[in-house]
């Protein structure tokens, strides 16, 4: 049990009235309590009844009598706090195919240059052989047939632009929370990070960039990537808050943009 959360969450329950925001995060608290107690209970009989009966940091009904805003505006910083979390989760749980999408191009990336290898190896002899990689093919799992080597590194590159603009949205939608869910705990960021250290990058000039894919990816799409979406997906966040009654700050489209780019920049550093 994490008992920092638990103190935590007693400690704003104890106040009587929370804020919106207290609302909001005390409820992601108690789902993370919940979620962190399945691992020790998997081996513990029936698996129904027990995860059924694991006690909740704070039940419905007290949630329900804390719920009780001093004012209308409370009540709608509430809606747009809920609304936003909620989204937050939503698109956060749903890269999971985006996510092993990518390990499998990266395997049948991995695959074919060794399988291109074995091939100049085998016709060392025969100057008249081809051996572009980019030309050469193989049987893609991903995609059931077979597709050459740039066809599978062009699908990894459309693959890690919808992750980089999945995740603008994601830490988007955080910076607005008050970076409510710690960067490192969110799949988009997980599975970024698995990308990239599948091929970490090294000093062999020519051959590093052969084999470091990902952070070449990462490097050429980013700015490009964030620099087109981010307006676009920060005017949607705006567009809805106001249909709850809510403006957020005028510097929210830059302060944001900044957030999201100190994040993937630490995510870069720690592959590293």
């Amino acid at each position: 049990m994490d008992y920092n959360k638990k103190s935590l969450v007693d400690k704003i329950a104890a106040k009587g009235v929370l804020t919106p925001y207290e609302a909001i995060y005390i409820q992601y608290l108690s789902k993370q309590y919940i979620d962190q107690q399945v691992p020790d209970i998997k081996t513990s009989g029936n698996i129904y009844e027990v995860i059924d009966n694991v006690p909740e940091m704070i039940t419905e009904n007290q949630l329900d009598q804390l719920l009780t805003f001093n004012t209308r505006q409370d009540g709608q910083l509430y809606d747009a706090y809920r609304w936003a979390a909620v989204l937050l989760s939503h698109l956060d749980a749903n890269l999971g195919e985006i996510g092993y999408k990518g390990i499998a191009l990266l395997n049948e990336i991995r695959y074919a240059r060794n399988k291109n290898i074995s091939r100049m190896l085998l016709d060392k002899d025969n100057l008249q052989a081809d051996h572009d990689i980019f030309k050469f093919s193989v049987f893609s799992q991903v995609y059931q047939k077979n597709m050459t080597f740039s066809e599978i590194v062009e699908s990894f590159g459309s693959t890690f632009r919808f992750l980089i603009m999945a995740t603008d949205d994601i830490l988007t939608l955080n910076y607005f929370l008050n970076s409510m869910r710690p960067a490192e705990d969110l799949r988009c960021v997980k599975y970024l990070k698995m990308w990239l250290a599948m091929e970490k990058p090294n000093q062999d000039g020519e051959a590093a960039s052969r084999r470091n894919l990902p952070h070449i990816c990462l490097e050429e799409n980013l700015n490009f990537v964030i620099e087109n979406n981010h307006p676009d997906y920060v005017a949607f966040v705006k567009n809805k808050l106001r249909s709850f009654g809510i403006s957020p700050l005028e510097n929210f489209q830059e302060s944001s943009f900044r957030y999201v780019k100190e994040t993937f920049a630490n995510i870069a550093i720690q592959v590293k």
